[in-house]
């Protein structure tokens, strides 16, 4: 069974996961943190399985799971992919800017369905995954595959059970 991590920002996408869910397809939500679901509907559209990788400073500790020295490093090589090398790994998070901050929440997410091993990301965020080249390198790095809602929900109608 073909295994769907949607990032946060597709929360709201109850049809997709519903039609996904209906072919037979695993699918969960990750998140960095519980805040940024807190305003989201009720009921989940789908469970919230793929727990973040655990980073000081920024990880609520009931909601994320210590990482291996492996994950660490998969992370290092994420965060430059999805920041443009514009982070270091070593940073303090309560330091970073708004933006860099979203950086860092954006390898997190990515590095917690690489982590568990699922197939398909879906994600509207084409700056930290899409653009210039980000979705190769990460796919390659990975050994997953990137795709925004628009591209999975053909994905859904193209590809039988």
């Amino acid at each position: 069974m073909l295994s769907i991590t949607l990032d946060t920002n597709l929360y709201n996408h109850r049809e997709l996961v519903e039609r996904a869910i209906a072919r037979g397809l695993s699918v969960t939500f990750t998140s960095v943190s519980e805040r940024e679901l807190a305003n989201a509907y009720e009921p989940p559209p789908a469970p919230r399985d793929v727990l973040e990788t655990a980073l000081f400073g920024e990880s609520e500790w009931d909601n994320s799971i210590w990482a291996s020295e492996p994950d660490g490093e998969v992370f290092e090589k994420v965060l430059g992919v999805v920041s443009n090398h514009s982070v270091a790994s070593n940073c303090e998070p309560s330091e970073l800017s708004a933006g860099l901050r979203n950086h860092l929440r954006d390898a997190l997410a990515l590095c917690a369905h690489a982590r568990e091993r699922r197939d398909i990301f879906v994600s509207d965020d084409k700056k930290a995954f899409v653009a210039g080249g980000r979705r190769e390198a990460l796919e390659a790095l990975l050994s997953t595959r990137i795709m925004t809602a628009a591209e999975f929900a053909e994905w859904l109608e193209h590809n039988p059970r």
